[in-house]
């Protein structure tokens, strides 16, 4: 089952409760306790305490209540100073996290939690109209804040925490003061074209928002030029409806194309003949975002994807350096990548 932010909170709060017993057993709030608590449904609680359960956390005693198992990992050895950290996605008010981001956010976590400094806390502003998020942070009284891909108003909040002097750092969002981590784009584009050309595959078509599409462009024009293709060959499409139209009629000429990046697959999919969906690749080979083939693991083409522990990494040595001093200069860091092959 795919994680939302509201099952995702209520995980953080029992990992919480269970750092803070410091590996003793505890009993967690009842399912109708923890809903109230953090405003969500007691559905999503329940399901939540069953995966926890499945996993190992936590266990159920008809009749009694719930506990935690004793002696998990990631409970805090003694530190001079527990800092308490804010995590945060998008806008924070949203409940679905798409599954890469949220990876990225337990890596952040998890390497906090290591630090045996750090106590991160996802941020979710659940209920509210509010969009004074200056005074919603402000009130959360952090000790440091990582946010991926924040709106532009709490961007701008986080500019204002940063002039205050609270550590912040950005994941996947360039920013003009604040420490950052973001994807090379060019780069990527470069990796991704490289490999469909090495299986001799040369026209290849792209699906997805241009405002990404034009970041990827420069990588894919390098590697044309380098093998003396011309660059208008590169076909690209912002409308999954044109992308289907047109392939559709290159398929009725004889001219489809021979690899594709495909951002919006569930459109596509039912709507090309059996064999180009990326089930046949001496057919067709087709290239995902990780987000996709997390969902949809059968697929066969290639895909891209960051290496979220890299990222973990990265951002929160950005933020360490601003706690304790060594360097609160606004800085961009490129994170590492590679490409995974699924055939």
């Amino acid at each position: 089952m795919k994680e939302t932010g509201a099952s995702l909170l209520v995980r953080h709060e029992v990992v919480r409760l269970i750092q803070e017993a410091r590996g003793q057993s505890i009993r967690l709030p009842s399912s109708t306790e923890m809903a109230r608590q953090l405003s969500v449904s007691q559905r999503t609680v329940a399901a939540e305490y069953k995966r926890l359960t499945d996993e190992n956390w936590i266990y159920g005693v008809p009749g009694v209540g719930t506990f935690s198992k004793p002696n998990r990992q990631y409970f805090y050895r003694e530190a001079e100073h527990i800092r308490n950290i804010g995590i945060g996605i998008g806008n924070g008010l949203y409940y679905t996290i798409p599954r890469p981001l949220w990876e990225v956010q337990m890596q952040c976590g998890l390497r906090l939690y290591d630090s045996l400094k750090a106590q991160p806390h996802p941020i979710q502003f659940t209920n509210t109209n509010s969009r004074d998020f200056y005074s919603l942070l402000k009130a959360g009284h952090y000790d440091g804040l990582l946010w991926l891909q924040p709106s532009s108003m709490v961007e701008e909040a986080l500019r204002e925490l940063h002039r205050e002097g609270i550590p912040v750092v950005t994941l996947f969002h360039k920013s003009d003061s604040l420490p950052s981590v973001i994807p090379d784009y060019a780069e990527t584009g470069t990796m991704l074209t490289e490999a469909l050309f090495r299986e001799g595959r040369h026209r290849i078509w792209w699906l997805m928002n241009e405002h990404y599409f034009q970041m990827f462009r420069p990588g894919i024009e390098a590697v044309y030029r380098r093998e003396k293709l011309p660059v208008e060959e590169i076909r690209f499409f912002d409308s999954p409806e044109r992308f289907v139209a047109e392939f559709q009629a290159a398929l009725h000429d004889s001219v489809p194309p021979d690899a594709a990046h495909v951002n919006w697959p569930r459109y596509c999919h039912n709507r090309l003949p059996e064999g180009w969906r990326g089930d046949d690749p001496s057919k067709c080979l087709w290239c995902f975002d990780e987000s996709v083939l997390s969902a949809m693991p059968d697929l066969r083409g290639i895909t891209f994807r960051y290496r979220s522990e890299e990222i973990a990494a990265e951002a929160v040595k950005l933020l360490w350096n601003q706690i304790d001093g060594i360097d609160v200069s606004a800085v961009c860091c490129k994170i590492p990548k590679s490409i995974t092959y699924h055939l």
